[in-house]
């Protein structure tokens, strides 16, 4: 037990401790009926929070803050690119088999090593991934 208070909500005394709940038949305050927006903010900042981004404060040294920024910046890049290859890709599988398949081919395959030369996927990452779309089609084209 704290400071007098049992768990049953009555003081020491056998006094009984107010609710918080409005008595029945009474409106609750208004307060209690329209709650404001929530609008999220960055710790130190008077910016909302864009989606993606993330909500730890800002370090204190100036050129850590700067590469937590460029690093910001490269992860949606990084995410953008992703995106694209995953798009031709399923594109790409969709046309296997009509008469646009060389061509979608060959754009993926250029989105893919763009990627990888970019640094954003490895080169055997983007070499599998070529290897795997070529095969798929050569097994169509036989059938």
């Amino acid at each position: 037990m704290m400071s007098g208070i049992s768990a049953a909500g009555r003081l020491s005394g056998g006094a009984r401790l107010p609710s918080l709940q409005p008595p029945p038949g009474k409106n609750p305050p208004p307060f209690a009926t329209a709650p404001r927006p929530v609008v999220e903010y960055a710790p130190g900042e008077r910016t909302p929070v864009k989606a993606g981004e993330s909500q730890q404060p800002l370090p204190n040294i100036k050129s850590v803050v700067k590469d937590v920024k460029k690093s910001r910046e490269r992860r949606l890049r990084n995410l953008a690119w992703r995106s694209k290859i995953k798009t031709f890709v399923k594109k790409t599988r969709q046309v296997i088999g009509s008469p646009e398949e060389a061509a979608m081919l060959k754009a993926t395959s250029s989105v893919v090593d763009s990627a990888a030369q970019k640094g954003i996927i490895h080169k055997n990452a983007a070499a599998r991934r070529k290897s795997r779309m070529m095969k798929r089609a050569a097994k169509t084209g036989k059938s």
